[in-house]
Parts: C-alpha cells; sequence; structure tokens
C-alpha cells in the first residue's frame, strides 16, 4: 500500500518537512521514496504541494497520513473537513469525511487488471460464503444431535423423579401405618 507521508529535512531544530510518496512499510529515512508531491515549513507555514501529483497518487490509491490529509484539504486537493490528529489522551473528534478525487485518466490495461482484481476477490469472497454456508449446516447438525441428547436426559430424570416420589409415597404411607 502506498503512503503519502512527511519526511523530515533541515537542520536541528529547525525542521522541515517533504511531502514524499512511499511503500507503507518502507522507512521514511532509507532515501527510497517514489515521488516528492510538495514540501511543508510548519515555522512559516508555508506550504507548496503539487496538486497534480498528490491528486494523481490519490486516485491509484495512495493514502495520506492524518497531517498531509489535513495539508491537502488546505491546498484544496482533497474536499472535505480536517482530520484531528491529536494524541488519543485528549477526546477525539469523531468526523465523517467524504473525499473527492479528480479522476486520473486510466489507460485499458489498467482497467483490465482492475476487472481481473475484482473477479479474483468476488471468486474468493464466493469461496468463502460456500464455507461459511458449510460451517453453519455442520453446526446445526451438531446442534440438533445435542437437543436431542438434552431431551433423553430430561425424559430419563423425569422417570427417575417420578420413581424416587413413588417410593417417597410408600415410604410416607408405611411411616403412617407404623404409628
Amino acid at each position: 500500500m502506498l503512503k503519502i507521508r512527511l519526511k523530515r529535512v533541515g537542520k536541528k531544530r529547525d525542521s522541515a518537512f517533504r511531502i514524499i510518496v512511499t511503500q507503507a512499510g518502507s522507512s521514511i529515512n532509507s532515501g527510497k521514496y517514489l515521488d516528492q508531491v510538495g514540501f511543508y515549513d510548519p515555522r512559516t507555514n508555508k506550504k507548496d504541494i503539487d496538486v497534480e501529483k498528490a491528486t494523481k497518487w490519490l486516485a491509484n490509491g495512495a493514502q495520506a497520513t492524518g497531517t498531509v490529509y489535513n495539508l491537502l484539504v488546505d491546498a484544496g486537493v482533497i474536499k472535505g473537513r480536517k482530520k484531528n490528529v491529536l494524541p488519543r489522551k485528549t477526546a477525539p473528534v469523531v468526523e465523517v469525511v467524504e473525499e473527492e478525487v479528480k479522476e486520473a485518466p486510466v489507460d485499458e490495461k489498467e482497467a483490465t487488471s482492475e476487472e481481473e482484481d475484482t473477479n479474483v476477490v468476488e471468486e474468493a469472497v464466493d469461496e468463502v460464503v460456500e464455507e461459511v454456508k458449510e460451517t453453519v449446516e455442520e453446526v446445526k447438525e451438531v446442534a440438533d444431535e445435542v437437543a436431542d441428547k438434552v431431551k433423553e436426559v430430561v425424559e430419563d430424570v423425569k422417570e427417575e423423579a417420578a420413581e424416587v416420589v413413588e417410593e417417597v409415597k410408600v415410604a410416607a404411607a408405611e411411616t403412617k401405618e407404623d404409628k
């Protein structure tokens, strides 16, 4: 998965950030990133974002981190509200965010691979659904067997209880006769 994130550059106590596109699992400081989308200096609040590049990467499925998302909202690349990127110790602000990304032109090869990917996903989902149905049927069969055994046990307990009640009645009658 691709991420659009900040990469720190600059001197000590004089930080600035590059807005880069990189693989989600790769280290930011490795120097291996796919593209530089822009620049952000928090000290002067200067933002320089290439809207076309950002739109292209978002259309290709890149996910922006919280701060970068807010910078893209400021730049007008994404329509919607900003996200709360404060630490979780404070009460999180729950917001519904709707993203609108300008459509990038898609060539036919990408469209076919997307259709193939969709077909593969649909087949996998169908297989999982069938497995779940089979498991549900097995569980129903086991539940029916357990219910039958419970009924048998209840009948046995009723019979034994009736026998015990009869024995108690007999014993009570014998005790009355003895007095």
